[in-house]
Parts: structure tokens; C-alpha cells; sequence
């Protein structure tokens, strides 16, 4: 059932761009990154306040189609300063005004046939009792990123859930029951994009504008969500 259940999520996630056909790569947790400056990255990024003990020059290691802005549901572009990167979390939102919450943030990257998915999960504080997570999923082929989708995860009681470590992927594999919603559009704009695992590597960005939909009156719908994510390190 699970298996399944894990299937199910990398086919998602191919759904929405499907990657041309390629050789088949290493199943070696670390990905082919391109070599050169990828599309829209600018100058090179300041990490940290005040004196930086290091320079993002290239944060995003993947290069980007062109036609990744009019994805749908979610579009993606590249954008925003990683050294000012956060992590933040507001949902029910309506006119600008929503529910906030701190929030932590991790990503892993997991193997899908020939391809890697990288995830950054973001932990609301706010949710927590609820079991309640996002998800930025990033398809990466050959050093492209080939679909991008947010996720709301919702894990069932009863299961073993680290909050603030598991995600989709490692729950299902796991065998932990969760359910699982996405938004009928949104924007997603990158800052840094590196997906090979490590500690000193970073991903970060923000969500806009991401409409799960739900009854006005039912106090646990989400709504619209915003939500940004600064997630340092890669875990295998």
C-alpha cells in the first residue's frame, strides 16, 4: 500500500512538466548540477547579517526552463535574496490579512526511478497539533528542474512522525498513514536551489498565493497559504 502510496507521489510530481526521456544516471544520492550560471541567478549572494563568512555566488545549481513561470497549478521563477531568507508561515488568508506562525524548515532529497526529488518540508508551529505540514517538491533531471508542486501533508494520529525531520517520502516509507491536498494555483519564487546533500548547502524561497481552497467557516481549512523557507543542508 505504501509503495504505492510512494509511487503515487513521484508520478505527481511528473505531472505536472513530464522531463524529456534520458539515459538512465547513477543511483548515487548526489545530482549532476549544471557547471555554468544558470538563467536569472544575479550577483553573487551575502549569507548571514552583518560580515558573512561566506558568498553564495551561484545559489542556484539547476538550471530553469524558461517556461517554468506559467506552470500550472504553481509557477515558478527565480527571485529574493537567500541571505535574508526566513522561515515564516500565514494561512486563512484574505485581503492581505491571515493567520501567522513561526516556523522550521528541512530538505531531503530522495531517488525517483533515474531522477532525484528534492523536498523542503516547512514545520508550522502553528500546525503542529494539527500533524499538519508543506511541501516544495522540486523534480530534478539532468541538472534541470523539470516540475515543481507544493503539498499540504497531514499526517493521521497514531503515526511515528518526527515533526520537523520527516517528510512525504520517509513517512510512506515508514508505512505512516497521511493525506495529502494541493493548491488549484500559486506562485513559487526560488532564491538558492541546491539539491546536492551536504550541510553547507541551501534552499530557500517562498510560496504566494497558494489557494487550497476550503469552507470560510471550517476552522481548520487552510485557505490561501504564504509561506517562506530557508532550509540549510541537504539530508540524504
Amino acid at each position: 500500500m505504501f509503495a504505492t502510496l510512494l509511487l503515487s507521489l513521484a508520478a505527481t510530481a511528473f505531472s505536472q512538466n513530464p522531463p524529456a526521456a534520458a539515459p538512465a544516471t547513477s543511483t548515487d544520492t548526489a545530482v549532476a548540477v549544471s557547471s555554468g550560471t544558470p538563467e536569472a541567478t544575479g550577483q553573487g549572494v551575502h549569507v548571514g547579517q552583518g560580515q558573512p563568512a561566506a558568498v553564495l555566488k551561484n545559489p542556484i545549481t539547476v538550471r530553469m526552463h524558461k517556461e517554468s513561470a506559467d506552470w500550472d497549478p504553481v509557477g515558478v521563477r527565480v527571485g529574493g535574496d537567500p541571505g535574508q531568507a526566513s522561515n515564516s508561515f500565514k494561512w486563512r488568508i484574505k485581503k492581505g490579512k491571515g493567520q501567522s506562525s513561526k516556523a522550521t524548515a528541512s530538505a531531503r532529497l530522495h531517488a525517483v526511478k533515474d531522477d532525484k526529488m528534492l523536498v523542503i518540508a516547512l514545520y508550522p508551529a502553528g500546525l503542529k497539533k494539527r500533524g499538519v505540514f508543506m511541501e516544495v517538491r522540486c523534480l530534478i533531471s539532468e541538472g534541470w528542474l523539470d516540475a515543481a508542486k507544493v503539498a499540504a501533508v497531514t499526517v493521521h494520529p497514531g503515526g511515528a512522525f518526527r515533526w520537523g525531520s520527516d517528510d512525504s517520502f520517509t513517512l510512506a516509507k515508514k508505512g505512516v498513514e497521511f493525506s495529502e491536498d494541493f493548491p488549484s494555483e500559486g506562485d513559487l519564487k526560488i532564491s538558492a536551489l541546491n539539491p546536492k546533500p551536504g550541510k553547507g548547502n541551501r534552499n530557500s524561497g517562498k510560496v504566494s498565493g497558494a489557494d487550497f481552497g476550503g469552507n470560510a467557516y471550517d476552522k481548520d481549512a487552510l485557505r490561501v497559504v504564504s509561506f517562506s523557507y530557508n532550509a540549510a543542508g541537504v539530508a540524504k
